[in-house]
């Protein structure tokens, strides 16, 4: 039986592993090491990169740099060569998308469900009391929608906006006429990527009210959080 020989980093790093696709996301296995599910905006850029190139002749290296590409997955119980890994947002969609194809979540290493179910609704999970005095409070933000990456650095979402992340200082918020710059300070927040946003330098192309700034920041919040970056305001 003749040897496998990878011809492009994907089958090195896969080890000829099949990889089965869905209509919003792909389980890859991993030859004698498991399985990952990863959302299709995540995977097909990377894997596109990594069939366009040649391997290295170490299947370990050609799977870390697969693998580092992959900022949101979850692996199969038994996986060996990566953690399950991003957002709590992002990884509830997933879950969702995984649950809808009929898929036993039970066999994948997600978060638990309450975490997941809170980080997609913050307000589940309220006793009646708590409820109704959230009811008589300011009104909540309107939901951020859905996000999908234009590239590495930009995401948009369903609600009409981007965020475009300039370098590891600056972001860009883009709402219809809307231009925010975002300027901030890099680190670690609860021991993920993070970005502390300075308030006093946001530049914003008109004059805006308080409740604008809140659903802009809000909405920046969220699509840094689907990049797997907290945010601190």
């Amino acid at each position: 039986m003749p040897l496998f020989a990878p011809k492009t980093v994907l089958q090195a790093a896969q080890g000829g592993a099949q990889t089965k696709r869905f209509r919003d996301f792909v389980i890859a296995h991993f030859e004698g090491e498991g399985a990952i599910a990863v959302p299709n905006a995540i995977w097909l850029p990377a894997a596109a990169w990594a069939n366009s190139r040649q391997p290295s002749g170490n299947r370990m290296r050609d799977r870390g740099m697969l693998l580092q590409r992959l900022d949101v997955l979850v692996t199969r119980r038994g996986t060996t060569v990566v953690s399950t890994s991003g957002g709590m947002i992002p990884l509830a969609r997933l879950r969702n998308a995984m649950r809808s194809e009929g898929l036993d979540l039970k066999e994948w290493n997600f978060p638990p469900d309450s975490v997941l179910d809170k980080a997609l609704d913050p307000g589940s999970g309220k006793k009646d009391g708590e409820q109704e005095a959230a009811d008589g409070a300011e009104p909540q933000q309107p939901s951020p929608g859905t996000f999908t990456r234009v590239d590495a650095h930009c995401v948009r979402s369903s609600v009409g906006f981007e965020v475009l992340i300039v370098d590891q200082y600056t972001a860009h918020y883009v709402e219809g006429e809307l231009r925010l710059v975002i300027h901030g300070v890099p680190g670690t927040i609860g021991g993920r990527p993070g970005f502390k946003v300075k308030i006093d330098a946001l530049v914003a192309s008109a004059p805006l009210s308080a409740e604008e700034r809140g659903r802009a920041l809000a909405n920046f919040s969220a699509a840094m959080e689907f990049q797997n970056v907290s945010v601190m305001l």
